[in-house]
């Protein structure tokens, strides 16, 4: 979901914890907002939140930020480097680049289905 569009379907699955949060809230309210969403589920999705606070929220988590601890395993990235050769305007080659940001809050995990709080008593 782009923090620009949030209402914009996604085949990849959500990493923002903001628009998991309202997916969530949605739901749990009733609501599916699918592919063949109208105004109307929209417009009433929009009463249960302030939509303008979850852009703002999702776009604080989207950002790059310097790492707070080096990872174990450094991440790298293929990165199209330029010849300086003049006569070659299109000579380069690829290198691994190390990246040096991560996404500042990225959900990472799954979240279970659900049970009634009846349920949970009876495990304990």
């Amino acid at each position: 979901m782009d923090v620009a569009r949030p209402y914009e379907s996604s085949a990849r699955p959500l990493v923002n914890p903001v628009w998991i949060a309202v997916n969530m809230l949605l739901r749990a309210r009733g609501l599916r907002l699918g592919t063949k969403r109208h105004t109307a589920q929209l417009n009433l999705a929009e009463t249960f939140f302030d939509v303008q606070a979850a852009i703002d929220a999702a776009a604080i988590c989207n950002e790059q930020v310097d790492p707070l601890v080096d990872p174990l395993v450094p991440a790298t990235t293929s990165v199209w480097v330029p010849d300086d050769d003049p006569e070659n305007p299109d000579g380069g080659a690829l290198e691994n680049q190390p990246i040096l940001t991560e996404t500042q809050f990225k959900f990472r995990g799954g979240v279970a289905g659900g049970k009634p709080l009846r349920d949970w008593l009876r495990k304990c």
